[in-house]
């Protein structure tokens, strides 16, 4: 890791506590909790429209994956059960 800059951040009791277990249960400091939290915000698509794409695509993904299952098995899904599938481990 190169130089750091030193930097402080202002949180309310209760949120830092909320982030700190978060940060505990990954295994992670708060800082670097915080930091990885907000290196990942940042090359998120802020548009509603870029998430909506990734879930088609994710979509997308699941069908093509299904349909390697479903040819490996013996009873054929229609396109319909896979779609509904596809939706349910959406959720």
């Amino acid at each position: 890791m190169g130089a750091t800059v030193p930097t402080s951040l202002r949180l309310a009791p209760a949120d830092k506590r909320i982030l700190s277990r978060a940060a505990r249960q990954r295994g992670l400091s708060l800082q670097k909790y915080l930091v990885d939290a907000g290196k990942r915000e940042a090359v998120a698509p802020s548009s509603a429209l870029g998430r909506e794409l990734e879930k088609l695509a994710i979509d997308a993904m699941a069908v093509v994956a299904v349909g390697r299952i479903r040819d490996r098995q013996d009873r054929e899904w229609t396109d319909a059960e896979i779609v509904a599938e596809v939706k349910a481990a959406r959720r």
